[in-house]
């Protein structure tokens, strides 16, 4: 329903609204990389007040994620690469 909106015909503080949600939405459908360029774009608005904070701190929070669940991959290589050798130890 937001991307229909068309935010030019709103007033800035309704447009940033518009705009804060549909990064939300698209965050929430898993679209992340379009997630974080609307929060970006949100983030850089001097008249965005709050929404541009809550805009940063949503970047903030999605590196996060993006850094532990790249850490968690790793762990799982190393977790199969012990099992694989604790495998080979057995099997002889």
């Amino acid at each position: 329903m937001y991307g229909k909106v068309d935010l030019k015909n709103v007033p800035v503080s309704e447009r940033h609204w518009g705009s804060f949600q549909t990064a939300c939405c698209l965050r929430k459908l898993n679209r992340i990389p379009e997630a974080q360029e609307g929060y970006r774009r949100l983030a850089g608005q001097q008249d965005a007040g709050w929404l541009a904070k809550m805009s940063r701190w949503w970047l903030d929070q999605i590196d996060a994620r993006v850094e532990l669940e790249t850490q968690v991959k790793e762990y799982d290589k190393l977790l199969a690469a012990l099992k694989e050798s604790s495998n080979d130890n057995t099997d002889q």
